[in-house]
Formats: C-alpha cells, structure tokens, sequence
C-alpha cells in the first residue's frame, strides 16, 4: 500500500487516483537530527535550477533573467537557497553568459526546446553528488524549507516530489543522479512526459504544509506584475 506520512506515490496518468494526505505542519524545528541531515546536503545533493523555458506567454523572454529592483528570478531563487545547498548547476538553452556571469556553473541543454526531461537529464550527466534537487527557474517565491522536508523522507527510495493543494507534483523534485542519468536513453523517442516519467520511477509525492510557499510559476505578464507587486508590499512592510 501507499506510505502512510502524508506521501504517496505519484499515480499513472488517466488513473484518477488521487491518495495524498496532508503533512502535519511542524515547521522544521532545528533538533540535532535536522542539524545532521542539512548539514548533509551540502555533500549528497546538486541543486538544478531549469532555465530552458521558451516564455511564450511572456512574448519569448527568459523569464529567469526578469528583474525586480536589478535582481534577477534566478538569483532571487539561488540566494534563498544558499544555507541549504553549495553546488548549482543552471541548465539553459540562450543567454548562457549572462548565467555564468553571476558565478554559477551552466550546462547547455543537450536536447534544446525537448522540455524540463532533457534539463535533468544533462544535469545528471555533470553533477557529481549522488541527488540532485530540481526546481524550475521561474518560482521566485518558493520556500527553501521544502528541500528539507524532500530529504528526510529520501531513505528508500529514487524520486520525491512536492505536491501542494493546487497543481500535479512536479518540482520541486528530489531524484538520485543515476536514475535521472537514465533519462538520456529514453528522450530520442520523444514520447516521455514528466508526470509519466515520475510515475514510471515510483516518485513519491510530500503533501507540502500549508505555511510553506510553492510560490507561482511566473507565465503571463499578470503573474509577473504581481509578483513586482507583491515584494514592493513586502519592501514596504519591513524596511
């Protein structure tokens, strides 16, 4: 049967199913447990951060280079993350330079436009920690405690991803390098989604807590001017 810790696993697509529970929200408590598990992520887990979106509904701009106050989505998502991971590696497919710029090792994106599989899986091919934590490059908002939560559960099995009230699990995602590597051998056919993937590897599906914050993809030019919004609201409240 499904794991019974607010998971599950993630269903095949068309099932219906739908058997996820909530996680009691307790907020991550710094015990000396925690202490030991964050400070093995620093050795076991490369953060990807996925910057090969095409934006079309954004007139085809890079969405991780957008600014707010002269910084960018993806700086915006790496510095919430520094205290968590050390290792990054940017997979994109235009504006390398400007990537690399910023001091962070990129990866071109071996199969171009083939969507958020070929990222991972050229990211695979070059990291050389045994997990790798996959997010995608447009959620500013996204709350970094969500990793934590991700790798306590990580004994047993491949692939965890998070899961909140409102869309299907897809990032942020957990996944053991080698069975991302394996990715490469089944891209030519074209005929591999993400959700079939995660559900071909058994990917287990966290009920996020409520108080932890998926954020928003940033899509339309509405996403983008509440999200300039909302951080100009929070600038104001706490100067």
């Amino acid at each position: 049967g499904f794991p019974r810790v607010g998971a599950s696993r993630v269903p095949s697509a068309g099932s219906g199913v739908r058997p996820w529970s909530s996680m009691a929200d307790n907020r991550f408590l710094l015990t000396p447990n925690l202490a030991k598990l964050m400070a093995s992520l620093e050795t076991e887990i490369t953060g990807v951060l996925l910057c090969g979106g095409q934006g079309r509904r954004l007139g085809h701009q890079n969405k991780p280079l957008l600014e707010k106050d002269g910084r960018a989505m993806f700086r915006q998502i790496l510095d919430a993350h520094r205290t968590h991971l050390l290792a990054w590696l940017i997979s994109a497919n235009r504006d390398l330079d400007l990537y690399e710029a910023a001091g962070y090792r990129v990866i071109a994106d071996a199969a171009g436009s083939a969507g958020p599989l070929s990222g991972i899986a050229t990211a695979a091919a070059q990291a050389e920690t045994p997990w790798l934590y996959v997010l995608a490059g447009d959620t500013p908002q996204l709350d970094p405690s969500i990793l934590t939560l991700l790798a306590k559960h990580r004994r047993g099995h491949s692939a965890l991803v998070a899961r909140n009230d409102r869309d299907p699990p897809r990032f942020p995602l957990l996944v053991k390098t080698d069975v991302a590597a394996r990715l490469g051998e089944n891209l030519p056919a074209g005929s591999l989604s993400l959700g079939g993937w995660l559900a071909a590897i058994g990917a287990l599906s966290i009920s996020v807590p409520p108080t932890s914050s998926f954020g928003t993809n940033i899509n339309t030019p509405e996403d983008l001017a509440q999200w300039r919004a909302l951080e100009e609201n929070h600038e104001t409240q706490n100067p």
